[in-house]
């Protein structure tokens, strides 16, 4: 009995031991990772990938960040009427104070089709500034109203998560089309690029004819690719196919603005106007186009 109770005193023993020595070390790794993490040196958003979440209706994927605040937002519409896009902002906080409006250039974003947007990032007050390396966690916010059912304004905001990376914006992705096509895809003058973590060139396709520095460009699925650019309408079947029957709807040239989009049939919207291809011809809608287009 003795060397039974012997035996148990050692191996508690040996217990408090191994928690004397290991559970301090434990403690210890505690406190430096909280440490860590109250001053910003570890950030638990660094292991997750870029997000971006907006209500029902709409969808939204962050294609880039610069370091000067600068992203690459695509915003897909599915609430059914057509929506007018009057401002749309990215701030720190979820507050329209420093989101711009489109005042002479407001843009329509048709049910089932989807637009790229270059959005200016605040930290308060002030243009984000920020390091590769890091994250932003802030709000998209946007201002649309829904022309064809009433004039009234609309709002909708979302949380984002988007990391600066080397990503050139402005001239040097212009032009640019993004879509779904059973996967997410960007045009732009460079090539055509599937995303998938990271962009990875679709060098079988390279860009249709006629896309170039400030040229026009505009996709559909139906269910099939199309692209209208300013040399005409063409067609992803392993190469670039020229539709010639389509050609480019009125008013398309070298340096207009141009959107295409499915709703039910096929339109485009250039400076003359919203066209239907129709009967083998593109046929006036009798809808002038935008403000400053």
């Amino acid at each position: 009995m003795a060397a039974s109770d012997s035996h148990g005193t050692i191996r508690a023993q040996s217990a408090m031991e191994y928690l004397a020595t290991y559970g301090w070390a434990l403690l210890l790794i505690a406190v430096a990772l909280a440490v860590l993490l109250y001053y910003g040196v570890v950030n638990p958003s660094f292991f997750v990938g870029q997000q971006c979440f907006l209500p029902a209706g709409l969808t939204c994927a962050i294609l880039g960040m610069n370091t000067n605040g600068m992203i690459l937002v695509n915003i897909y519409q599915s609430l059914g009427p057509s929506i007018n896009i009057t401002a749309i902002g990215c701030s720190s906080a979820p507050s329209f104070a420093n989101i711009p409006a489109y005042t002479g250039n407001q843009i329509v974003l048709h049910s089932g089709s989807n637009k790229t947007f270059q959005v200016q990032c605040y930290s308060g007050s002030s243009a984000l500034s920020s390091s590769i390396g890091s994250a932003f966690m802030g709000y998209l916010l946007i201002n649309y109203t829904q022309p064809f059912v009433s004039g009234f304004q609309h709002t909708a905001s979302g949380k984002i998560l988007a990391k600066p990376s080397t990503l050139l914006l402005a001239t040097s992705v212009l032009p640019l089309d993004c879509f779904l096509w059973s996967n997410f895809y960007c045009i732009t003058q460079s090539g055509f690029y599937l995303w998938s973590g990271s962009w990875v060139s679709q060098t079988a396709y390279g860009t249709p004819p006629g896309t170039a520095a400030g040229s026009p460009l505009s996709c559909v699925v139906n269910p099939n690719l199309f692209c209208v650019t300013s040399t005409g309408t063409y067609e992803a079947a392993g190469s670039w196919v020229p539709q010639t029957s389509y050609g480019t709807p009125p008013g398309t040239t070298a340096s207009s603005p141009l959107d295409c989009y499915i709703n039910t049939y096929f339109y485009c919207m250039t400076p003359n106007g919203e066209y239907e291809f129709s009967g083998g011809s593109w046929v006036y809608q009798s809808m002038p186009a935008p403000p400053g287009a």
